[in-house]
Parts: C-alpha cells; structure tokens; sequence
C-alpha cells in the first residue's frame, strides 16, 4: 500500500503522517488547495431556475437510459422464458415483459429522484421540529 501511495500518487511518508496528523489541514495545504479556490461555495437549490432546469434534464436523461435499460431486460427475460418453457400464450408474454419492464423503471426513477432530492439540496434544508424533544443517538 506505502509503494501505491509513494510511486502513483507521489505521496511522500511525511506527507503521509501530517495527513493522518491533521487530515483537513494537511489536504488544504498541498493536495486540493487549487480545487477549493476553483470550487464556488454555492449550495445546488431547484429554486435556481438555471440549475433546477440542469437537475431536471439530468434526472430525464438518466430516466431515457434506464427506459432503453428495462425494455432490454424485458427482452431478455422473455427469451430466456421462451428457451425455458419453450412457445406459450402472448398475453403471457406481454403480462410478463410489462411487470419486468415496470418494475425496472419504477426502480430508476425512485432511486433517480432520491439522488435529485439528495443533489439539490433539499435533504440538508429539512428542518426537525423534534429535534430537542426526542433523542435519536445524533
């Protein structure tokens, strides 16, 4: 692990224990000080017409692939149910393709807008109005 951080990352051993010293301040100064100057503060909000229209395409995009995605493991699955139980009904086939497909795709898009939610900021503004009555282990 010491040969990986000193030849690929060139991280010296002195390097090595101030970061561990002090881990914060040991990135700020050598490693990532031009990225935090390059890095603007702004928290992401959908109420930002501009970045809501950014997350939104994002989130759509995201949803085409994983649409292109479902219906291939629809495919997928109804010729292995072919080569398996060999010819049966079309309603079958149609009723199974349907509930693979749906079942794909609403997976993606709830686990798409759990990352929009998380991504926009809406997850750190939630404010707890039980947050000095019941101990939760915080």
């Amino acid at each position: 692990m010491a040969y990986l951080l000193t030849r690929c990352f060139r991280f010296s051993p002195e390097r090595h224990r101030l970061a561990q010293a002090n881990s914060s301040q040991a990135l700020e100064d050598f490693t990532f000080r031009p990225q935090l100057q390059n890095m603007s503060h702004r928290t992401p909000d959908l109420d930002d017409p501009e970045y809501a229209a950014f997350a939104w395409g994002r989130y759509r995009a995201i949803l085409g692939w994983m649409s292109g995605f479902a219906v291939l493991v629809a495919l997928f699955c109804a010729a292995i149910m072919w080569w398996l139980l060999g010819e049966f009904q079309l309603h079958m086939m149609i009723a199974t393709m349907l509930g693979v497909f749906l079942t794909v795709w609403l997976a993606a898009a709830l686990m798409g807008l759990m990352f929009l939610s998380s991504g926009s900021g809406h997850d750190e503004r939630i404010e707890d109005p039980l947050a000095g009555e019941i101990d939760i282990g915080d």
